[in-house]
């Protein structure tokens, strides 16, 4: 009998476990490896089809020079030269850089970097200040979407659950305006202004604990210069305002802007 009731329970439990729904699961790659290696190569054919236009430029505006009959017009003329020999040392700049993202180790470092920490700077907010509370506030609208890049990303809700969350390499002190630590406790900047070295807070984590790395930084390149997202404004943005961004280990981090920038590490981050 006890044989029996074995066998009537087995069959109960593999019919029951066949009626239970079953969800599949998709496993994908992100895709990111690939895409530095094409995002490179894009941004090389990118930068010498740009300095090639200029030379076109130039020849053409040579041209006018040559025939040009009276001062004021080759004055416009040579500032126009003058305006095509800047742009195209920029992008000579750029193309000298190599790879757009590129990784080197850690004696690669140049070796006369001053790291500042802006540990100096006063405490932010009145020490007398009561902790705690709520807050109450309103959105003017209901938020079209969640996501922070592509269509309707730039409404009313989008800084409380990103730009008010997100956090930078460094930030700025809201009354002395220098630079303070924020996912990078260190950092320095290199003598020609145009290159900002990183350290990421070995303290730096998500929500779930997991550290904070210089791929991370990367990854959200990545999703705002994919071709999977239509986020036309983010990849020109990055395209054009950033020259190169190289990891010398998961902490250490550089980023190069094609031409100097005043709050260079801020702008940098």
């Amino acid at each position: 009998m006890k044989i029996y009731l074995s066998i009537i329970v087995s069959i109960l439990g593999l019919f029951l476990a066949s009626c239970q729904e079953e969800f599949p699961v998709a496993k994908r790659a992100s895709g990111f490896d690939s895409f530095v290696k094409n995002y490179n190569l894009y941004i090389k054919e990118w930068l010498a089809q740009k300095i090639a236009k200029l030379d076109e430029q130039a020849k053409e505006e040579e041209k006018k020079l040559a025939k040009a009959t009276n001062e004021k017009e080759r004055q416009l003329i040579q500032s126009n030269l003058q305006d095509i020999a800047k742009k195209r040392e920029k992008y000579m700049f750029r193309q000298s850089l190599g790879d757009f993202i590129a990784y080197k180790k850690l004696e690669d470092l140049p070796s006369d970097l001053k790291w500042e920490t802006g540990m100096n700077e006063p405490e932010i907010g009145d020490p007398r200040a009561k902790k705690g509370g709520t807050l109450h506030t309103f959105i003017p609208g209901f938020p079209p979407t969640l996501s922070p890049i592509g269509p309707n990303s730039n409404n009313s809700f989008r800084g409380e659950i990103y730009d008010n969350i997100d956090m930078g390499l460094v930030s700025l002190h809201p009354i002395t305006q220098k630079f303070i630590p924020s996912l990078a406790n260190e950092w320095a900047v290199s003598a020609d202004q145009r290159t900002v070295y990183y350290k990421i807070d070995p303290d730096a984590t998500f929500s779930d604990g997991k550290k904070v790395t210089t791929r991370d930084f990367l990854f959200g390149l990545y999703i705002r210069l994919s071709d999977d997202i239509s986020a036309p404004f983010q990849k020109q943005y990055y395209r054009e305002q950033l020259a190169n961004v190289t990891v010398y280990s998961d902490r250490v981090l550089s980023v190069t802007l094609p031409t100097p920038k005043p709050l260079l590490p801020f702008f940098a981050a």
